[in-house]
């Protein structure tokens, strides 16, 4: 389901899973190997998806509180597992050394390289016509206390706002700029220009995407909307250079625009702020993020996505699920019930614990952010165990070689299905149009379209 385009939730799921893997391990058997390993997973997966920094908090918490309570069991001296109260601080700090490593290199990298964005402007074709720009507004002076502030401004947006102040005093037939006309960039923005944020956690991004998700426009998926609104110009476009306000704003996320550099900046804030002022509009968007990540999680059995076929709608940057139709509403609460049920007949399982919390992490990071059908489709694993877990319960017990050949005879079908499909591909029609050997879309689509799969 995931490796269909390239989406980072394929290799991130290797990489999640093999700290799930190492969890019992871990758990009966600890030393300082496995800590380390398990930090160093997590870590990986973090670089790989910054949001898994959610789950590795909780489930290596998880983890202490089951040392902690085998150690008390023992009376605070070795437990079955040879953990004490004395080794868990080692065994936690060796986790933790472990996971910085490995975040370290990127960190220091991406640090620097903001640092330097920040004090010296790149040598970019943009910034070129920025230069060109200044020479021709070289005859527009600039006050001791407005080239002060201009300096502060940083590097790379640094140019672009002050020739647009110039530009602008020079069009009011100003002879000079002065500090107060500095608010020319409120009046047409809304925002001044300020650095980027030195010390981001593994994803610059991050706020900018909470706002995106957390707006008055947002419907649960992905959208660029608050990016595209028009700025203020306070006194009306007439009042500003028409060659610097034309086009405005920018197709694409700029820096160098005001209002787009508060949005990563001030990302967090303006999300918070809007879900604060909202929490009913907020509760009934958190429903539409988390539908949408179960269309993914209960997409369908084998590469024909049984019950509900392969056809549906690919929302932006996301897979297409199947939509609109009373069986795949039926199917989905089927999976869910299902799921819910082995959750709850399983629960003296202590192997469950890092599946559940897997589980959990992703929820959350859907409720905060986008939901995503390929979000939900990482939790496939787990819901798949959830389910066995209740048919389980449900189903007299079986012996194992009875069970074991079941299993495979079941692999091998599943197999024979997917080689089938492969042997005899689907015709394609996307939004009605026939898909050949080319992408339908690229990489900058960010629409909604309708895929159809006959065969």
């Amino acid at each position: 389901m995931l490796a269909t385009s390239l989406n980072n939730e394929t290799p991130y799921l290797l990489l999640a899973f093999g700290s799930v893997a190492l969890w019992r391990p871990l758990r009966e058997r600890p030393s300082a190997a496995r800590a380390a390993g398990w930090g160093a997973l997590h870590a990986a997966a973090t670089l790989v998806r910054a949001e898994h920094a959610l789950f590795a908090v909780a489930s290596t918490a998880a983890l202490g509180v089951a040392w902690r309570r085998d150690a008390g069991r023992h009376g605070g001296g070795e437990a079955a597992g040879g953990v004490s109260r004395r080794r868990l601080p080692w065994l936690a700090g060796t986790a933790t050394a472990a996971y910085l490593l490995v975040l370290a290199p990127w960190h220091v990298s991406a640090w620097d390289a903001i640092e330097r964005f920040n004090a010296v402007a790149p040598d970019t074709p943009g910034e070129r016509v920025q230069r060109q720009l200044e020479t021709q507004l070289s005859g527009v002076a600039w006050s001791p206390a407005a080239a002060a502030e201009r300096d502060r401004w940083p590097a790379f947006a640094r140019r672009t706002a002050a020739n647009f102040v110039a530009a602008t005093v020079a069009r009011r037939g100003g002879p000079e700029v002065g500090a107060d006309d500095l608010s020319i960039l409120d009046q047409a923005f809304g925002v001044r220009p300020r650095p980027l944020g030195e010390h981001p956690f593994v994803a610059l991004y991050g706020g900018l995407n909470f706002w995106l998700a957390n707006n008055p426009e947002a419907d649960g998926g992905f959208s660029r909307g608050p990016l595209a609104a028009r700025p203020p110009l306070a006194g009306g476009a007439s009042r500003y250079p028409p060659a610097l306000v034309a086009g405005l704003p920018p197709d694409d996320l700029a820096l160098t625009y005001p209002p787009h550099l508060a949005a990563v900046n001030r990302g967090w804030r303006l999300g918070l702020g809007w879900i604060a002022g909202h929490p009913a509009d907020f509760a009934s968007l958190v429903g539409a993020k988390l539908r949408r990540f179960w269309a993914g999680a209960a997409h369908g059995l084998t590469g024909y996505a049984l019950p509900l076929g392969l056809s549906g709608v690919r929302r932006a940057v996301d897979l297409v699920v199947a939509e609109g139709s009373a069986a795949a509403l039926l199917w989905r609460l089927a999976v869910l019930a299902l799921a819910a049920a082995g959750t709850v007949l399983a629960r003296p399982r202590r192997e469950l614990v890092p599946w559940l919390l897997f589980l959990g992490s992703q929820l959350a990071v859907a409720a905060a952010f986008f939901g995503y059908a390929r979000l939900g489709a990482t939790v496939v694993p787990a819901v798949a165990l959830l389910c066995t877990l209740a048919v389980a319960r449900a189903l007299p017990a079986v012996p194992p070689r009875r069970a074991l050949a079941a299993a495979a005879a079941a692999a091998a079908l599943l197999v024979a299905v997917e080689t089938w499909r492969w042997a005899d591909g689907p015709a394609l029609a996307l939004d009605g149009r026939p898909v050949g050997r080319q992408a339908p879309f690229g990489p900058a689509d960010h629409g909604t379209h309708r895929l159809e799969v006959a065969g």
